[in-house]
């Protein structure tokens, strides 16, 4: 199970580190413009910050295991990215300013 568990870690963040070195030129190649770009960068962050902190307390108060908490999380960063991805202009989520 250990193994099993690295693996997984080890890919999710071999797979985040090249999403977030991409994510910049990969949007402005959809016509985004940069700052746009770099805003979605940090709601990227700011997603992961949001997940960091609430794992404890959603796991805590037993609403969630920490496997299937995991897992949720896994699933909606996969279909953030997929979407992120079949955005063709900045009218989806690529607009969003902070």
């Amino acid at each position: 199970m250990f193994l099993l568990m690295a693996i997984i870690q080890s890919s999710f963040m071999c797979i985040l580190t090249l999403h977030s070195t991409v994510l910049v030129d990969f949007a402005k190649d959809k016509g985004v413009t940069t700052d746009q770009s770099v805003h979605m960068l940090m709601c990227s962050a700011v997603a992961d910050l949001f997940g960091c902190l609430t794992l404890g307390f959603v796991t805590d108060k037993s609403w969630l295991s920490a496997t299937q908490f995991a897992a949720l999380c896994y699933f909606c960063y996969g279909l953030s990215a997929t979407a992120f991805a079949r955005v063709a202009t900045s009218l989806g989520w690529c607009s969003l300013r902070l």
